[in-house]
């Protein structure tokens, strides 16, 4: 009798330990695996429907996207006008170099020094080339050239700038050093 409790007892543990492994390996390595796809899955489909919303958006828009695209094509070739001329380096940095000592003779500022800056690639397209200034004058001329450089009808723009004073003489002097760049478009 003992021996039929014994296998009595061991089936029950046998059942309710297969029924706990059963129940553990379908709700861990079944249902909740399927439920984490379920839930990704979810969050894809929201996603793509967001992006496919953004689109249809995108396509209604589309005509003033154009418009405004072409208003910044316009922009950018109205700006393109303002570039140096030259579109070879070496002819740009000479064609700033005059235009910057036309403008500091009509300032009465005298130039004492001029050093061509390398040349910065800003794309494919563009770059930009300047020339390093020591110059000599008064403060007032110092004022007629910066303005006459930051008017001028070209795109033209003052980099760095320094400014030593000194007395000669009863006299105040300054010595401006600066960097003067511009634009070109490259062929």
């Amino acid at each position: 009798m003992q021996l039929s409790t014994l296998y009595t007892k061991n089936r029950r543990a046998f059942l309710w330990l297969g029924g706990v492994v059963i129940v553990y390996v379908s709700v861990f390595h079944f249902l909740l695996p399927f439920l984490d796809s379920q839930r990704e899955l979810e969050g894809e489909i929201r996603t793509v429907r967001q992006q496919v919303q953004r689109y249809l958006k995108a396509l209604e828009d589309k005509p003033a996207y154009l418009n405004h695209f072409e208003e910044m094509k316009s922009m950018v070739t109205a700006y393109e006008g303002h570039f140096l001329e030259s579109t070879d380096v070496t002819k740009a940095t000479l064609q700033i170099e005059e235009i910057v000592r036309v403008l500091a003779v009509q300032s009465g500022i005298r130039v004492t020094r001029s050093n061509p800056l390398p040349s910065k690639n800003l794309d494919e397209r563009f770059a930009k080339i300047g020339v390093k200034l020591n110059l000599e004058g008064d403060y007032d001329s110092l004022i007629n050239f910066i303005h006459a450089v930051s008017s001028y009808e070209r795109f033209l723009l003052i980099d760095d700038f320094q400014l030593t004073r000194m007395r000669v003489r009863k006299e105040t002097r300054i010595q401006p050093r600066l960097s003067v760049s511009g634009f070109i478009r490259l062929s």
